[in-house]
This record gives structure tokens, sequence and C-alpha cells, in this order.
């Protein structure tokens, strides 16, 4: 069994690419198929951009939604204290997405306006979806 040629102590299992030496799991990345001299040789400033990369999509989309989550509580709440009723008229709402099918219901009085900013909603989402999607491939 041969020794990793970079660290000396693990069971060598890979051969880089580019250089030929035989290397552990650890100092290989299966990615390139170099070792990782060859990787710090080629891209020698590759760890340092990779800590300050920017946040990916799924994260500042994870983000974005629970921001508007803590923002829609706070606009309830606020409307609630600002502007109390004596007679309550409840209005509301939802959108179910399946897949790309929206299902989009209401209630009330103003129903037809929160169905119409609704559906603008799931365009905009659905549009968003598909330039991301897109965009990424």
């Amino acid at each position: 069994m041969r020794v990793c040629e970079i660290c000396g102590k693990r069971a060598a299992k890979y051969v880089c690419q580019r250089c030929g030496a035989v290397v552990c799991e650890v100092d290989f990345d299966p990615f390139s198929g170099l070792c990782v001299n060859c990787v710090r040789e080629l891209r020698p400033s590759y760890e340092k951009s990779v800590e300050l990369s920017f946040p990916s999509i799924p994260f500042i989309v994870l983000a974005l939604g629970i921001v508007l989550i803590f923002l829609g509580f706070a606009l309830v709440t606020a409307s609630a204290l600002f502007y109390p009723s004596t007679t309550p008229s409840i209005t509301g709402g939802g959108i179910i997405l399946i897949g790309p099918l929206p299902i989009v219901f209401g209630f009330g009085e103003l129903s037809w306006w929160l169905i119409l900013v609704l559906m603008i909603l799931t365009i905009v989402i659905i549009a968003l979806y598909v330039f991301l999607v897109r965009r990424t491939r």
C-alpha cells in the first residue's frame, strides 16, 4: 500500500492529473482532479475568494423570507394599534402554489383587491424562479 506523498501519513488512493503525485483523499480535490499543492499553485487566491464570496441565492431568499414574515407581523400589529375598529371588517386571503399552478382565494368586502395583488405576486414569483433557474444553468 502506497503512502500519500504530501502528508506521508494516510494511504494514497488518488493520482494528481497535473503532477502525478499519489495522494490521500484529504490532499485531493475531487472536483478538479488535482492534489492540493497543484490547486494552490493554479489558484493562489482560492481560499481567500471562498471566504469573501457573496452569500448564495438560496441563503438570500431565505433571509428575505424571514424578513418579510417579521415585516408582516409588524404591519398587522401596527394596524391593530393605530386603527382600532369598533365593528371589525374581516378581509383575508391566501395563495397556494402547487408547482406552477396558483390557487388564490379571498373573503370579505375587499377580497377582489387582495386576490388581484396575490395574482400579481404569483406572476412575479414564478418569473423570478424561471429567471434564477435559467441563470444558474
